[in-house]
């Protein structure tokens, strides 16, 4: 059996790649909520292509925990919950730590002082305490994601990724702005712990940072559940 053309492979890809995008964001953005059906032909119709990009997408989207599947219900967007929430914070802190020890000494002035700036306006954006995050939680994601790119380890960029490419991004808004606000200059704190070249300090910064407002963790766990309660009460947007 002759190849697909390259054209028409790459045509296809391209179907699949923007259909993958939309409900990414959609999900993203709380347009999908946590919980909610993932009907393909009515996804499809929406979208303005046939079934088979959307069934491509779904399974993408499984892949980074965005979407699972469930009995007697098909593709739904991944529910929330505590427990799910508390492996999430688990996991970013194992990777955060790592990220934050191989990045002392790596850095030069330049990208020290890029850092610094992306963090102040990250912390100005959440200091503003709106329900409505839009570009701010996109900041918040693309902030931590950098760092991981900066270390030059794939699969650290990948992990850290996926992490804030899950339902844990809308999560994390709320919480750092609403429920448990976070200090001034947070995350210009955070960089300057990277900067002073120390690796202990560097690691203690990116574990204290992850665990905020409390290293306890029965505190933390009371934590994640008053703001996905603050998440549910708002409809699931952040």
């Amino acid at each position: 059996m002759a190849a697909a053309p390259a054209n028409k492979t790459s045509a296809r890809e391209l179907q699949y790649g923007r259909v993958e995008r939309v409900l990414r964001e959609r999900i993203m953005r709380g347009e999908l909520h946590p919980g909610q059906r993932l009907v393909r032909r009515t996804l499809a119709r929406e979208l303005g292509v046939s079934p088979i990009p959307v069934i491509e997408a779904l399974r993408r989207l499984e892949q980074d925990g965005l979407v699972e599947h469930a009995p007697n219900i098909g593709a739904r967007v991944r529910p929330l919950t505590v427990e799910t929430l508390v492996d999430d914070f688990v996991l970013r802190e194992a990777i955060e730590s790592q990220v934050a020890r191989l990045l002392v000494g790596r850095l030069g002035p330049k990208q020290v002082d890029d850092l610094y700036r992306e963090a102040d306006d990250l912390d100005a954006a959440m200091r503003r305490k709106t329900r409505t995050g839009g570009d701010g939680m996109t900041m918040h994601a693309r902030f931590h994601q950098e760092l991981a790119r900066l270390t030059g380890r794939e699969v650290l960029v990948r992990e850290e990724e996926r992490i804030w490419s899950m339902r844990f991004i809308h999560f994390a808004w709320i919480s750092g702005t609403l429920v448990s606000p976070v200090p001034k200059g947070w995350h210009r704190r955070l960089v300057a712990a990277i900067a002073a070249g120390d690796e202990r300090e560097a690691d203690e910064a990116a574990r204290v940072h992850v665990r905020y407002p409390s290293t306890d963790p029965d505190q933390m766990t009371a934590a994640v559940r008053d703001a996905l309660d603050e998440l549910q009460k708002n409809g699931w947007r952040a």
